[in-house]
């Protein structure tokens, strides 16, 4: 799945990569940087020593930057820089710039788990702005076992929990931007709740971990934040694909089309970590196609769309759809604030007018009542909506600055 240039008017624009182990130690856990702008400075910061160019305007000699240690360079619009660690697993990689990059990470020669049979995979990473909180999470249709998902913190002190059954599930914590945790799933419906943002990746295993036909895939899981409405997509018609599905996970259960003909679905519960149900999850079938063919997917409620494919050695997955104007939720109907909505980091926060507090909801703004809690009114306060106004006893007059009486 590629995804638009998007330029979200920040001063920093924050990656971390994802990737697996390999059993090939000639082959590269790697990042891929194409420049959207020109004059993009970047800053990386390895988790794996990698071997750049001095100068990469001038592809010049290299020189090896240890893990932990930083370079920096300048990139334009339509150039390109590989770099990679060979034998290793990149994941938690850091890319700053200035100005939005395309960012794709992934391995040469992926092994999940570490088992033999690799395949190449990579997929586009978003900024961390665009990270979410909450996640449904779907199996692969056709594997025994698995998926694995990889997940990434945004930000230190980190916790999250990640749930599969409505018996509740477990608790996990990532102490530094960065970080990286690997989850397992043995072909049940999930969910990952976080209090800070989060980059999930979904992992297909290798078919010699015995979970069946189809070779390692990863697919970036849209948060519940980023869900959409509509989703059209392709089925590649690859001749070496028996099997193609379509994943469906939704908050809300409702009535499902593709290309306008309603779908009777089996709908999977989808549980947190308290045991209540936040979501549903389903897998749709289609018969080995020898043509690349398009769908229009659609619900009343917002949903996301895992579209996969396996076959011996061979598979192929990816999130048909994010709602990248989601990133933003102040754009869409102010938040649910009551008054004002500020966009934080991978999140949003309301606040009120003057004359004004928040409700403990978060979202709705309630008068103050200057008159009792604060006022200096000389003699009588008179509280008004979002304000408050000062009155004189009989006999007075109220002075210019409106508080004192003579």
């Amino acid at each position: 799945m590629a995804y638009p240039h998007q330029n979200l008017n920040l001063s920093e624009y924050q990656y971390y990569a994802v990737s697996t182990g390999t059993l090939v130690s000639t082959a590269l856990s790697e990042v891929l940087l194409v420049g959207n702008e020109d004059n993009t400075t970047v800053t990386v910061v390895p988790t794996q020593s990698v071997s750049v160019p001095i100068d990469i305007q001038t592809n010049s000699n290299n020189k090896t930057v240890t893990a932990g240690s930083s370079f920096n360079f300048t990139i334009h619009r339509m150039q390109t820089f590989l770099f990679g660690a060979l034998g290793h697993d990149i994941s938690g990689t850091s890319i700053v710039s200035n100005k939005p990059l395309t960012v794709i990470s992934g391995h040469e020669c992926s092994n999940v788990p570490l088992v033999p049979s690799c395949q190449h995979i990579a997929e586009q990473i978003l900024p961390t702005v665009i990270w979410g909180r909450e996640f449904l999470l779907t199996p692969y249709a056709t594997r025994s076992h698995g998926p694995y998902f990889k997940v990434v913190a945004a930000l230190g002190d980190t916790s999250l929990n990640f749930t599969c059954s409505a018996s509740g599930g477990n608790n996990f914590y990532l102490q530094n931007a960065g970080d990286v945790t690997t989850f397992y799933s043995s072909s049940s419906y999930c969910s990952i709740i976080s209090d800070k943002p989060v980059l999930v990746t979904q992992l297909g295993p290798s078919q010699s971990s015995g979970s069946g036909n189809g070779d390692p895939v990863i697919s970036l899981i849209p948060p519940i934040e980023l869900h959409q409405q509509n989703i059209t997509l392709v089925i590649p018609g690859f001749s070496s694909i028996t099997n193609n599905y379509i994943n469906i996970a939704t908050t809300t259960k409702g009535s499902l089309y593709i290309n306008g003909q309603l779908q009777l679905v089996t709908w999977n519960n989808i549980y947190n970590n308290m045991s209540s149900i936040i979501g549903y999850g389903t897998q749709i079938p289609f018969n080995t196609i020898s043509t690349s063919s398009s769908y229009t997917i659609s619900m009343q409620t917002g949903f996301t769309a895992l579209v996969y494919g396996f076959g011996s050695s061979h598979g192929y997955s990816y999130s048909a759809g994010i709602n990248l104007t989601g990133s933003d939720p102040c754009l869409s109907n102010n938040g649910g604030c009551d008054q004002l909505c500020t966009s934080t980091f991978g999140s949003y926060a309301c606040s009120c007018h003057p004359g004004f507090s928040l409700d403990l909801n978060g979202y709705n703004c309630s008068d103050i009542d200057e008159c009792t809690d604060y006022n200096d009114c000389e003699h009588i306060c008179v509280n008004t909506i979002g304000n408050y106004s000062c009155l004189c006893h009989n006999g007075y007059n109220l002075d210019a600055n409106n508080r004192n009486c003579s």
